[in-house]
């Protein structure tokens, strides 16, 4: 009698770990999407839309390569929310914010907060040897600069020529 109760307890026991296993497979998958969209409350209502946009496409592409890689896919997810904060400092300063990625704010949006950050620090100017060595740490190409000249210039930003 013991050996036919122990038996239906390991049976039932199995069952109910495949399907606790399913779940949470389940719950994974669908997990980071509800962290982006939660997240991205915190962006300005006019922008939010074409980020999430973005931020869902990169998931689902991420999820269409690593599909037996649930963690992979909320790691991702944790790595965008940590760049909202950089994206709304962006939106109040009033620039021109690049498009998203999966990993957060791209090299240029990096490029341009550091630079902001600089000449906040220097009363509004920057020197041109501090912009090509923070463009090259950053990884911005010779293309992104009239855009980023244009912005200084837009915020007021003096770059005086060393």
């Amino acid at each position: 009698m013991r050996v036919v109760a122990l038996g239906l307890v390991a049976l039932v026991l199995a069952a109910l770990h495949d399907a606790v296993r399913a779940e949470v497979a389940a719950a994974l998958q669908a997990l980071p999407y509800g962290i982006v969209r939660i997240a991205a409350r915190a962006l300005p209502r006019a922008t939010r839309a074409r980020w999430v946009d973005e931020w869902m496409a990169d998931l689902d592409a991420q999820r269409a390569d690593h599909e037996d890689r649930p963690l992979l896919l909320l790691a991702t997810a944790l790595r965008i929310v940590l760049g909202i904060p950089r994206l709304r400092w962006h939106h109040r300063a009033g620039g021109n914010v690049p498009a998203a990625s999966a990993s957060g704010p791209s090299p240029y949006a990096i490029a341009v907060e550091t630079l902001i950050e600089r000449a906040r620090r220097n009363r509004q100017y920057l020197t041109s040897e501090e912009i090509g060595v923070v463009l090259v740490h950053c990884g911005v190409g010779p293309e992104d600069l009239d855009a980023l000249l244009l912005l200084l210039h837009d915020m007021t930003i003096e770059i005086v020529e060393t």
